[in-house]
């Protein structure tokens, strides 16, 4: 076990990941995640403005899992179930993270993938103005 765990750690290495994390996530588990990030890219010398980038991406990243995933602990509200990946390929950093949903979500978050992917950078910038604002006033 020892050894393929050793094995485990030398191909996300050699693929560029820094840090990964699979299992229950919580709001506290985003904050301890972050703060190691944090450190790490602190210690790697990365700048404060890709640093902070990078843990924007991250933490809205976490807050969808949370937020969206239909796998999670029936006891704990804001505990569910997904995956976090984060890594660094020459100088560009990337983030995989996904969760669980049902089928029927699935085609509704498809539907308005397909809208943003047709969305150019203005575009997109509005929208998410306008989402934000509409969420402001409606909570």
């Amino acid at each position: 076990m020892l050894e393929s765990l050793y094995s485990y750690k030398k191909e996300l290495e050699n693929n560029g990941i820094i840090f990964s994390f699979a299992g229950p996530m919580s709001h506290q588990v985003v904050e301890g995640i972050g703060n190691a990030l944090k450190v790490k890219m602190e210690e790697d010398s990365v700048t404060k403005t890709v640093t902070m980038k990078v843990f924007s991406i991250f933490v809205e990243q976490v807050q969808n899992v949370i937020n969206y995933s239909d796998e999670r602990e029936p006891e704990v509200s804001d505990m569910a179930f997904g995956i976090i990946v984060i890594g660094k390929e020459d100088e560009n950093f990337f983030i995989y993270c996904g969760n669980k949903i049902k089928n029927e979500n699935g085609e509704k978050l498809k539907k308005n993938l397909e809208e943003l992917s047709k969305m150019d950078k203005a575009e997109l910038k509005e929208f998410y103005k306008k989402k934000r604002k509409a969420h402001y006033f409606s909570g």
